[in-house]
């Protein structure tokens, strides 16, 4: 009988647990993406227009057209820390599909894109 209540109450606990991960997946979820990198040549959107001035993200850096424009530093896999030319922001760091990529600030509750990005 005792070994019965243990098996029990260990399957409880184990359910509790799992219930409790569930219920947190999306605050773990952005641990799944650390190897994120960001890469390549992107272009600012505008008015859902590609701007014509080319933005070349390497592992740290970001440069406008050749010429050095912000440093960045991706956190926790769902947000990247972007410093300019005496100006520092973190955004909420999104890819809608492989061509486009969004930055977006927390109002309350709710992301409002900032900033949308397109290969």
């Amino acid at each position: 009988m005792k070994d019965l209540i243990r098996k029990t109450v260990l399957l409880a606990v184990l359910a509790a647990a799992i219930w409790y991960l569930f219920s947190q997946r999306d605050r773990v979820g952005g641990l799944s993406n650390l190897n994120l990198k960001i890469q390549g040549d992107w272009h600012q959107v505008q008015m859902d227009f590609k701007d014509e001035s080319v933005y070349t993200f390497t592992e740290t850096f970001i440069s406008l057209d050749g010429e050095e424009w912000a440093s960045y530093r991706l956190v926790r896999g769902s947000q990247i820390e972007v410093t300019t030319a005496g100006d520092y922001a973190t955004y909420e760091l999104s890819f809608p599909d492989d061509d486009n990529m969004v930055w977006s600030t927390r109002k309350g509750e709710t992301l409002v894109p900032v900033k949308r990005w397109r290969r």
